[in-house]
């Protein structure tokens, strides 16, 4: 049996063969830019820097929902700018922004604890 190796998906129908691998065995790709393969088949996919991921903090009592809804349109555009499709934001159910975030375009991708390592 090979290793499995990582490669970026290059094809449409390498993005496809992808989420319906994922999705029968039950899970849900998110912004996938590679494949797992291991002897031609793929056993996994993932987002390598394909999505950024937005960690913003903002005073609660320093800042309205009028400047906030500002300064998401503002981070949408440089995001847009910088060649980005789409993003990831964290926000804790405990958050102020958490009731709105369908207002601001975002959808829940699933209930779970993201986790941080550097990488040098």
């Amino acid at each position: 049996m090979s290793s499995p190796v990582i490669i970026p998906m290059t094809t449409e129908q390498q993005y496809h063969a992808a989420v319906e691998a994922a999705r029968a065995d039950g899970h849900r790709l998110i912004t996938p830019s590679h494949l797992v393969l291991q002897n031609n088949e793929i056993i996994g996919a993932g987002s390598l820097g394909n999505a950024p991921v937005l960690s913003v903090w903002t005073h609660t009592k320093k800042v309205s929902a009028l400047q906030s809804m500002k300064l998401w349109r503002n981070a949408k555009l440089t995001l847009a700018q910088a060649g980005h499709k789409q993003c990831i934001m964290p926000c804790s159910k405990n958050s102020p922004y958490y009731p709105h975030m369908n207002k601001f375009g975002f959808s829940p991708i699933g209930d779970f604890t993201l986790f941080w390592a550097p990488l040098i």
